[in-house]
């Protein structure tokens, strides 16, 4: 399924990317996994989501699970993984993909 979600973004297949990753997570969840898949599967997420204008409420949601998963994973000190979520949150449009696919 990874594959097939960074393959989604690459072909602008927004929607089919966003149910995949979905469906990745629930995976997840039924075999209690790491919170490093969890975050980058989220950032995936966000990166699909932001594409597009109707995706776009989602994004931030998405981002903001990321971000916590990765400190889950990075504990008090905040890695530069951490930043940059952090200055995602504080201004979406600044990451290259915004409504890319408008």
């Amino acid at each position: 399924l990874d594959q097939i979600i960074l393959e989604c973004g690459k072909r602008r297949q927004y929607d089919r990317g966003i149910r995949c990753a979905n469906a990745l997570i629930k995976i997840y969840d039924e075999l209690g996994e790491h919170p490093k898949v969890y975050s980058r599967t989220y950032y995936d997420l966000f990166q699909l989501a932001i594409a597009r204008r109707s995706t776009l409420d989602k994004a931030n949601g998405y981002l903001r699970l990321a971000l916590e998963h990765r400190k889950l994973l990075v504990g008090d000190t905040p890695d530069e993984t951490v930043r940059e979520y952090e200055q995602l949150m504080k201004t979406p449009s600044s990451h290259m993909g915004f409504l890319i696919g408008e």
